[in-house]
């Protein structure tokens, strides 16, 4: 009876598992598509990234603000930097000059953004998880 009640726990927390795990998103190389709102951040930077007002140069980036929260599996091969993540309501953006040219018009829009999933690694990155942008699309007003 004992050992038919270990398996019936382990048989409940291994569904547990996979069920907390599905739908979420992957990191790179999957490519993923993100909805939401395109906004534009501005950060104190160097030299002591703390206060754009005691001289700290502005640093701006772009970021998704989410439709709905998202959840991100742990990448098995990189746990430390790609770890799990559930809830997040929004993801920052790494994009290159061209791509900020190309879509500036579309900040404060609603967009769908694809690119791929990295977990955040150094004083940069302002969210847990980033996007390494592909491309942007404007979403049709609702």
């Amino acid at each position: 009876m004992l050992m038919l009640a270990v398996v019936s726990i382990t048989n409940v927390a291994a569904l547990a598992q996979s069920k907390s795990s599905e739908g979420c998103l992957s990191y790179e190389p999957t490519v993923v598509s993100l909805k939401g709102k395109l906004v534009r951040k501005t950060f104190p930077g160097p030299p002591e990234y703390e206060s754009i007002r005691k001289g700290d140069r502005k640093e701006t980036y772009w970021f998704i603000e989410l439709e709905r929260p998202v959840c991100v599996n742990e990448d098995p091969e990189q746990p430390d930097i790609n770890a799990a993540y559930d809830d997040i309501p929004e993801i920052q953006l790494a994009v290159d000059p061209a791509q900020y040219l190309r879509y500036k018009a579309l900040v404060g829009r609603e967009v769908l953004a694809s690119g791929t999933l990295l977990g955040e690694f150094n004083g940069h990155h302002h969210t847990a998880v980033f996007l390494m942008l592909k491309d942007i699309q404007k979403l049709p007003a609702r």
